[in-house]
C-alpha cells in the first residue's frame, strides 16, 4: 500500500511540476510578445511593410519558416538592441523559439535555411549592393548574425520613427 501512495505523490508532484513549467513558460512567452510591442518609436505596421519590401527585393521566400522569424527578431531588436550584442544565439534565438513553441536550434536552422534559400535564387544584383560588406569570403552570404544586424540597421535608416510607441 504504501508504495502505490509513493507512486501517486510521486506522480502528482511530476504533474505539478510540469504544470508550473507551462505556467512559467507561458508568462515569459507573454512577456516577451508584450515586449515586442515596446518600440524604440517605430510603428509595427511600418516595420513590417519595410521587412516584406526588402524581403521582396531580394528574393526570399515567403514560405520559409525563417522569413517569419525574420521578422520576429527584428522586432525584438528594435525594442531591445542588447540582442544584437553578444546574445544571438544565448538570448535571442531561445525567446523566438518560446514564442513559436519550437527549440532554439529550430530557429536558426530556419533563418540559415531562408538566408541560403534567398543567396541561391533571390536577387544577385540587390543582394550584392544591400549585403555586400557582410558576405562571408568562405560562404559567399552572410552568416545569420551579420544578416540579421544589417536587416535591423536597413530598418532603423529606412523606416521613420513615430510618437507613438504602441501601433
Amino acid at each position: 500500500m504504501s508504495k502505490t501512495f509513493r507512486l501517486l505523490a510521486e506522480i502528482k508532484d511530476e504533474q505539478i511540476e510540469a504544470f508550473q513549467d507551462t505556467i512559467d513558460r507561458l508568462c515569459d512567452q507573454f512577456e516577451i510578445e508584450f515586449n515586442v510591442f515596446k518600440y524604440s518609436g517605430y510603428s509595427k505596421a511600418s516595420v513590417d511593410a519595410y521587412l516584406t519590401e526588402l524581403f521582396v527585393k531580394c528574393g526570399m521566400p515567403t514560405s520559409c519558416k525563417g522569413n517569419i522569424y525574420l521578422r520576429t527578431i527584428v522586432h525584438l531588436a528594435l525594442s531591445d538592441s542588447a540582442y544584437l550584442q553578444r546574445k544571438v544565439t544565448s538570448k535571442l534565438y531561445p525567446d523566438v523559439a518560446a514564442l513559436y513553441n519550437t527549440k532554439a536550434i529550430s530557429v536558426e536552422k530556419a533563418i540559415r535555411h531562408a538566408i541560403s534559400a534567398t543567396w541561391n535564387n533571390g536577387n544577385y544584383m540587390y543582394l550584392n549592393k544591400t549585403f555586400g560588406f557582410t558576405i562571408s569570403s568562405s560562404t559567399g552570404k552572410p552568416t545569420n548574425s551579420a544578416f540579421i544586424a544589417r536587416i535591423v540597421d536597413l530598418v532603423k535608416a529606412n523606416v521613420p520613427k513615430t510618437e507613438s510607441t504602441c501601433s
